[in-house]
């Protein structure tokens, strides 16, 4: 029988001064209102540093936000971006965005703690510039980016399984892997 697993530490609600450290390109992943392209973007919080496992450093929490990779002014993304940029951007410029441009900016970041059917969860509610005056201290966590265009089978591996897992179904992973992709929208049954 397997032991019951020590709750997660989730990070206190509210503002923290953040950095976001990662940028994973998921995917097209089914959903509920269909298919579409998601983005992970996760942040660093340099300044909430617990210690996780006994005999352990401590470290900064980490905490990510999943979105559809659109940039239309009613999309979850685009506030997120505008956030840490702390600009508002005009439609041409946020179509013509490379969110790459956010990674290891310095921010601020909103949050809260959710309880869902499978658990406490932290949601990344808002993220906006960083106040005159403040700093964010130097990143712990070294900067990534993983898209399909910019593979690196060595940090894929070091990726939670629920995340390997959710791109492995994507046809863009099965596309590189050279595995055949079928469309099930052009299966006649």
């Amino acid at each position: 029988m397997k032991a019951p697993s020590k709750p997660r530490t989730l990070p206190p609600e509210g503002t923290h001064v953040a950095r976001v450290i990662g940028i994973i390109y998921l995917g097209t992943i089914k959903g509920s209102f269909g298919d579409n392209y998601k983005v992970r973007i996760t942040w660093e919080l340099p300044t909430e540093t617990p210690i996780f496992k006994e005999g352990e450093e401590a470290k900064p929490f980490v905490v990510s936000k999943e979105m559809t990779l659109s940039m239309h002014s009613k999309s979850v993304l685009r506030p997120i971006v505008e956030g840490v940029l702390g600009v508002t951007l005009k439609d041409e410029e946020a179509y013509a965005f490379d969110v790459d441009e956010i990674l290891g900016k310095e921010c601020l970041i909103n949050i809260i703690n959710e309880d869902k059917e499978s658990g406490k969860y932290t949601e990344v509610k808002t993220t906006s510039k960083l106040l005159k005056g403040l700093t964010c201290p130097p990143a712990v966590n070294e900067t990534k980016i993983l898209s399909y265009d910019k593979w690196d089978e060595d940090y894929f591996n070091t990726l939670p399984n629920f995340i390997k897992d959710k791109m492995s179904k994507t046809p863009e992973y099965r596309k590189m892997k050279g595995e055949d992709v079928v469309d099930e929208s052009e299966i006649p049954f």
